[in-house]
């Protein structure tokens, strides 16, 4: 009987042996699979950020295009304001040249036309001409 319960203890002794054994082998297996899908998470973490990165790129570069181009439209409508004061000026400096031109004809002509007058009284002995009333009756 000793011998019996000697080898029941033995096969007991190896059953545990071999049921810590196969637990010790079904635990690495779950540790490999656990490692694996820690790995594929790390992948697609990793895929995701390059990911987010590259559209950020993308967004900076479409952000950094439409500034370039809202500047460019920019400049281009001031160069047309600019353009359109300097040619106010230049027609402003003609008007006021103008003016100017006919002012100084306007007082030639009635410089001109006093003179003529003066000619006239000295050739005729005439009474002295008053040209300020003879300017105002023709304002009248």
């Amino acid at each position: 009987m000793e011998y019996s319960i000697g080898e029941n203890q033995k096969r007991l002794q190896e059953e545990k042996l071999q049921s810590i054994q196969a637990q010790g082998d079904v635990n690495l297996q779950n540790q490999s699979l656990i490692e694996r899908e820690k790995q594929k998470t790390k992948a697609q973490e990793v895929d995701a950020k390059i990911m987010i990165l590259r559209e950020t790129d993308k967004i900076d570069e479409q952000k950094t295009r439409r500034d370039a181009l809202t500047k460019e439209l920019l400049a281009q409508k001031q160069h047309e304001r600019e353009l359109q004061l300097k040619s106010m000026e230049v027609n402003i400096k003609q008007n006021i040249e103008g003016f100017k031109e006919d002012r100084k004809d306007a007082r030639v002509n009635l410089q001109d036309t006093n003179e003529s007058k003066k000619i006239f009284q000295r050739k005729n002995n005439t009474a002295p001409i008053n040209f300020e009333e003879e300017l105002n009756s023709i304002f009248k």
